[in-house]
């Protein structure tokens, strides 16, 4: 077995070897730098929350992807916030101009695997784009 959780220091500090651990040995997983810190404060919400996600989500989770979840929609939330509203075109062309065909290739690939809910939005700029075709 490995150890769960050590708590000690002087700012009461929660090292969260478990999340290391598991999160190195899901499958596909990668290795993480172990000794994750989390205040005891931060430790205790993220448990807490759980239960509102399980209910939102209608859904049981092990902790480790509960938490996996978590950082991802609050990575994917700091990057929406990253990019200032209503600069978002600029942010585009700044990458299209370091990288034009990366760029071209990840546009094309999110183009074909668009969802059902974005066929009548793909069908509207089709049509904006024939206009400079036909």
């Amino acid at each position: 077995m490995f150890p769960a959780f050590l708590v000690g220091g002087p700012s009461s500090t929660l090292v969260l070897y478990t999340v290391a651990y598991l999160c190195a040995t899901l499958p596909g997983g990668v290795e993480v730098e172990r000794g994750i810190i989390l205040n005891q404060t931060n430790f205790e919400k993220l448990k807490s929350f759980k239960k509102i996600f399980e209910a939102i989500l209608d859904e049981k989770f092990e902790f480790n992807d509960y938490v996996n979840a978590v950082i991802a929609i609050g990575l994917d939330k700091l990057l929406r916030d990253a990019i200032p509203q209503g600069q978002e075109w600029n942010v585009l062309r700044v990458a299209f101009s370091e990288n034009y065909d990366t760029m071209c290739e990840l546009l094309a690939d999110l183009w074909r695997r668009g969802t059902e809910a974005s066929k009548k939005d793909k069908q509207t700029i089709k049509d904006r784009m024939s206009i400079y075709i036909h």
